[in-house]
């Protein structure tokens, strides 16, 4: 049973084909997530990148398969995956290590003579 995810060539490519299909979706649901969210604007100009290189690999690779296979396409869909991941890389660097450009708003106690309470609807002395 193990071995028919390995030896054979039909559920290897069927298994290749859904993790890009997978992938595609996922990236295409961050950077949609990305334009929607204020405070995630920093990765406003990675995240459109992962997903054009991303569908620029599936592209490379089903003209591969479409091609029967050409050695120097099957080249370019191995080597274009260094796009790919230097496309996360970036992504995942300026998630981590780049501030946010948008901070919440929070209400001071005595500008505008207004208490945080107050604003939320709440009684509370000023």
């Amino acid at each position: 049973v193990w071995l028919n995810h390995f030896e054979s060539v039909l559920t290897v490519q069927f298994q290749h084909r859904m993790t890009a299909y997978a992938l595609a979706i996922a990236a295409v649901w961050l950077w949609v997530s990305v334009m929607r969210n204020p405070a995630a604007r920093h990765l406003a100009a990675v995240a459109p990148v992962l997903v054009i290189v991303i569908a620029v690999q599936m592209v490379i690779g089903i003209a591969t398969l479409l091609g029967h296979v050409p050695f120097w396409l099957a080249l370019a869909h191995q080597g274009f995956i260094v796009a790919v991941i230097a496309a996360c890389i970036e992504l995942w660097a300026r998630a981590r290590f780049a501030p946010p450009r948008c901070r919440p708003r929070r209400y001071r106690r005595g500008r505008g003579g207004a208490h945080w309470r107050t604003r939320l609807g709440q009684q509370g002395a000023a």
